[in-house]
């Protein structure tokens, strides 16, 4: 229990009976004291965008381990970097999907820890994967170079590649082609708002470039004695991968940061806010990224002599109206009687008399 000035703030965890039905979080509040109650249990059901992204992660999963175990006996067989690199990759994008798995099932929990949920964990584990896949690439990169030079002193190198280990490659490339364009076409609008389904579907869409430049290195060295082809097909897929990823954690770096939102959304959240009461004059409207999706601050203005209980209603049901967008996360509405040039947050921007005028009589 912690105290705040005159107030008591009190924190209690407890678990619904197993007989009824799981409730949310509840905050209660009595003269003196507040309690906040987490359920620990509570959960809202799954919604039909959560299904979706659950079946996604599944299919993507299920393909990942089914795939690497195919190549790991195709490399292991043909001894092609480019398979190896391919291989690599395959590998990573199964560790990366757990990564991914596992952030997407927890990014909603909330208890007392985290009482906004873990909106944030799904842009975390993008990075984390874009830094195992640039680890991988690298070891693949000094790998190849170092059999390009045995192969520029005239170094033999044997490839080989059958037509059931070919096949295996061709049809990784089908399969992985049908998972981008199953998540492109019936989930591009969940690809774009969900930084996990969005690294899965680049997953796939390397795969199928790696797998296909694969194939064509290892044929090339096993079935027309070009050697150096396998080694550059491997630095090729590497670079492309890396590359690739890098420009994906770039972009969740700057959401996670807290990168301001584009200039059309920003509009269409104060078009929202200023028509939405005549009671009610829109002054700042801030919205950046908390994680994939934003977090609003608006500063409304109402007349001074408004009741606290009409400017509290009007205030709550404009957030409410606010977090209903797709990419809001959470919205906070601050009500005040003016309109400021300075920045609230900011105590050196305040002048004596505009501290002096915000005073309110008896409040503790």
């Amino acid at each position: 229990m912690a105290a705040y000035g005159s107030t008591n703030l009190t924190v209690e965890t407890r678990s619904p009976p197993r007989d009824q039905q799981k409730r949310p979080s509840i905050t209660t509040h009595s003269p003196g004291a507040t309690t906040i109650v987490y359920d620990e249990e509570a959960a809202p059901p799954p919604s039909p965008t959560d299904q979706a992204e659950a079946r996604v992660m599944r299919r993507s999963l299920e393909a990942n381990v089914v795939l690497t175990v195919a190549k790991v006996a195709v490399a292991f067989q043909s001894g092609s970097l480019a398979v190896l690199a391919s291989l690599i990759d395959s590998a990573l994008d199964l560790i990366s999907q757990i990564v991914l798995f596992a952030a997407s099932a927890r990014r909603k929990d909330r208890d007392v820890e985290y009482p906004a949920g873990r909106a944030r964990l799904e842009p975390v584990g993008v990075v984390v994967c874009a830094m195992l896949m640039g680890v991988g690439s690298v070891y693949v990169i000094i790998t190849s170079t170092e059999q390009l030079t045995d192969i520029v002193k005239g170094k033999n190198v044997h490839v080989a590649l059958d037509r059931i280990n070919g096949t295996i490659m061709v049809l990784a490339i089908v399969w992985k082609a049908l998972l981008y364009a199953w998540i492109s076409k019936r989930h591009s609008a969940l690809s774009a708002s969900n930084p996990g389904v969005a690294a899965v579907a680049l997953d796939h869409f390397n795969d199928v470039l790696s797998n296909l430049v694969a194939v064509i290195a290892a044929v090339l060295a096993a079935w027309y004695g070009l050697d150096a082809a396998d080694p550059a097909g491997a630095i090729a897929i590497s670079l492309y991968i890396a590359y690739s990823w890098l420009e994906t954690s770039i972009e969740q770096v700057q959401h996670l940061v807290g990168r301001t939102a584009d200039p059309e959304f920003l509009e269409e959240l104060r078009e929202a806010a200023s028509t939405y009461s005549e009671r009610m004059q829109c002054d700042i409207v801030r919205a950046y990224h908390f994680g994939p999706r934003y977090l609003v601050e608006l500063e409304m203005v109402m007349e001074s002599s408004t009741p606290l209980r009409v400017s509290h209603d009007l205030a709550l049901d404009l957030q409410q109206k606010i977090e209903a967008f797709d990419d809001v996360e959470r919205c906070f509405v601050h009500v005040d009687y003016d309109f400021r040039d300075v920045d609230e947050h900011d105590p050196a921007s305040w002048s004596p008399k505009i501290n002096a005028d915000r005073k309110v009589p008896n409040l503790v």
